[in-house]
């Protein structure tokens, strides 16, 4: 039931800013780590 109401909040628009937020925040985590890495495996050469 739960679920049913978050897809229809979600419908509405109420929760979809929250989501997206949530989407950019884990995107920014894995570029961050990307970039780490890279600077990591770029040392050790």
């Amino acid at each position: 039931m739960n679920v049913l109401r978050y897809l229809s909040k979600d419908a509405a628009g109420q929760h979809f800013i929250s989501r997206e937020n949530t989407i950019y925040e884990i995107w920014l985590r894995l570029l961050c780590n990307y970039k780490k890495n890279n600077a990591d495996s770029a040392e050790m050469r």
